[in-house]
């Protein structure tokens, strides 16, 4: 079964403007304009992340990410106080293409360790071999990059068609710094020839929307 992958990023705010950026599977995407939307004195922002992945068809064993930052900063001068930003991350992955039947999916989300990351799947090699006299493709390997820290609870979390939607409440920014999410989803290689229909079907990921913005004083 080969899929083709088209990753969208798209931003809410807590009242929130909204756009999508579509990407090829190298991350490049459409130019866009960012977003704001305020939470009291606080303005939070997500913009997208152009993040790297394997090129060409989609084979089993791939694993595809798609990426957006949320920023939290000061309107103006703060008044001194040390604020954090609560909100919820909500996420999406179209598989309608795909069988109710099928469970060929997972998801994890991560943040970046220590800022942006470009490659957040490494380690992605494609590999044939000869079943019933058909080529076999698939990929070995691919793995979630040492500069992503999984987000607790996020971790392999199965998709189908009817359960394809991601909320991620209590997520916490502290005014003044930025979160980089990276939404990796693993294409099971289940070992048997899952390449030779449904050619073109296609995986779209979405980092949706930032939603019930709250603002939280942190003690001095």
């Amino acid at each position: 079964m080969i899929a083709v992958a088209t990753l969208l990023v798209a931003v809410v705010g807590a009242t929130f403007a909204y756009f999508t950026a579509t990407t090829t599977p190298t991350g490049k995407g459409d130019e866009v304009n960012v977003n704001s939307a305020k939470v009291a004195n606080v303005n939070l922002t997500m913009a997208p992340e152009t993040v790297s992945n394997v090129q060409g068809d989609i084979y089993p064993g791939v694993m595809l990410a798609a990426g957006a930052n949320v920023k939290a900063e000061y309107d103006g001068e703060s008044s001194g106080a040390n604020y954090s930003v609560i909100y919820t991350l909500n996420a999406e992955v179209d598989l309608s293409a795909f069988t109710e039947s099928e469970s060929e999916f997972t998801y994890s989300l991560y943040k970046g360790t220590s800022g942006s990351v470009k490659q957040p799947v490494t380690n992605c090699e494609k590999q044939e071999k000869l079943v019933s006299n058909s080529t076999q493709f698939s990929y070995i390997n691919c793995a979630a990059s040492g500069d992503l820290t999984l987000v607790d609870g996020y971790e392999n979390k199965e998709l189908t068609i009817s359960n394809n939607t991601i909320e991620v409440p209590n997520q916490e920014l502290k005014v003044g710094e930025t979160a980089y999410y990276y939404l990796i989803v693993n294409y099971k290689n289940k070992d048997d020839d899952q390449t030779d229909t449904d050619n073109g079907k296609q995986i779209t990921l979405k980092i949706v929307s930032a939603t019930n913005g709250q603002l939280k004083q942190n003690a001095a």
